[in-house]
């Protein structure tokens, strides 16, 4: 099941956020699990996407993630990011992990949140 939900705010170009709900597979584990076990391949990803500084930030950093919680990476794009570059990297995250996987940018993130993320998002 592919669930689409507009940004929080107007995006511009690539800042665009899509967030894509998927169904988990049956056998799927913590985030913070599949993080640990498939780094090398994730960063691969990433770097395959044209993007750098990959952060992992939300439940995961805090320790707090479950297996119903989704794995929320922030990225610095390039010059030659694409929003189809992160809806790519974003399918790849979840087909190799298997569970619901947001791929952001600073400029996706709500104001709200952004400054907080800024500050603890931790290298993946």
């Amino acid at each position: 099941m592919l669930d689409v939900h507009p940004p929080h705010e107007a995006a511009r170009s690539w800042d665009l956020s899509l967030q894509l709900t998927y169904y988990r597979r049956e056998d799927s584990m913590k985030p913070s699990e599949a993080l640990r076990k498939h780094r090398v391949e994730i960063l691969r990803i990433i770097e395959s996407g044209h993007a750098s500084n990959p952060r992992v930030f939300g439940s995961v950093l805090h320790g707090k993630d479950t297996e119903t919680s989704d794995l929320d990476i922030l990225i610095d794009p390039t010059h030659e990011t694409t929003m189809f570059d992160i809806g790519t990297m974003r399918y790849r995250l979840r087909d190799l992990l298997g569970i619901s996987v947001d791929v952001l940018t600073p400029k996706a993130l709500h104001a709200s949140m952004r400054d907080d993320v800024l500050s603890e998002a931790q290298p993946i």
